[in-house]
């Protein structure tokens, strides 16, 4: 039996120095590309351009828009942002009314308007960390300014039908904010953020129910950057 045992040592350490052998003989090829592999080996950050959609929260509700990126180093980047979001005042709140038909519709008390923002902006994007903490988790901060196009519409007019009677006002637009960069590898953009909008109306501010003027239009936005990189 010690005999069987023997020779079976001996085989097996045959045949594993002969397998050990052959993988070491084997690990001399290295299969190397033709072409980079762009999508295993880059994230959006070494990308210099990137372009998508903005989905926004407000305190007057949801908004959308779009954003587009050039990146100047590793760590700075040009934001150009359009976003359109609806606006109303603090007190502005839909009620269950009777109408002059004697029927039951939700309708704001006193409003005259309905309001909306539009801020066109360029800033500067700064990245804290760069891919030092994660290559899916980047933190930064943003500040800009461009212009705040407020647009206004008759309230009792049926909505489709107050776009003819449309007034729009240009005023200055600033912001400032940070975010988080979670694009991680492959050229897919995925970013959260928060920004801060100060758009002075001046004046006595614009009213979207009677009594209530807002002279700042802006306010705090919490978005969504969705899109994709190209060099």
């Amino acid at each position: 039996m010690s005999k069987k045992i023997t020779f079976l040592a001996i085989l097996l350490a045959i045949f594993g120095s002969y397998f050990l052998s052959a993988q070491t003989k084997d690990s001399n090829f290295v299969f190397k590309s033709p072409r980079p592999l762009i999508g295993a080996q880059s994230s959006s950050g070494d990308y210099r351009f990137a372009a998508g959609g903005n989905l926004l929260f407000t305190d007057s509700g949801f908004g959308g828009g779009a954003f587009y990126d050039i990146r100047i180093s590793p760590k700075i980047a040009l934001e150009f942002d359009i976003s359109l979001t609806y606006l109303r005042a603090s007190d502005e709140y839909q009620q269950l009314v009777v109408n002059q038909d004697g029927n039951y519709e939700w309708t704001v008390p006193d409003k005259i308007h309905r309001v909306f923002r539009l801020p066109i902006t360029a800033g500067i994007r700064y990245e804290l960390f760069g891919s030092v903490l994660s290559d899916n988790f980047r933190p930064y901060l943003t500040a800009g300014g461009g212009t705040g196009i407020i647009l206004q519409t008759p309230y009792p007019t049926a909505f489709f039908q107050s776009l003819n009677y449309l007034e729009s006002f240009a005023k200055p637009a600033v912001y400032a904010g940070f975010g988080a960069d979670f694009s991680g590898k492959g050229s897919r953009v995925s970013r959260v953020f928060i920004k801060y909008y100060y758009i002075p109306f001046g004046n006595e501010g614009i009213e979207s129910v009677v009594g209530l003027p807002m002279t700042n239009c802006g306010g705090l936005f919490l978005g969504i950057n969705f899109g994709g990189a190209w060099k």
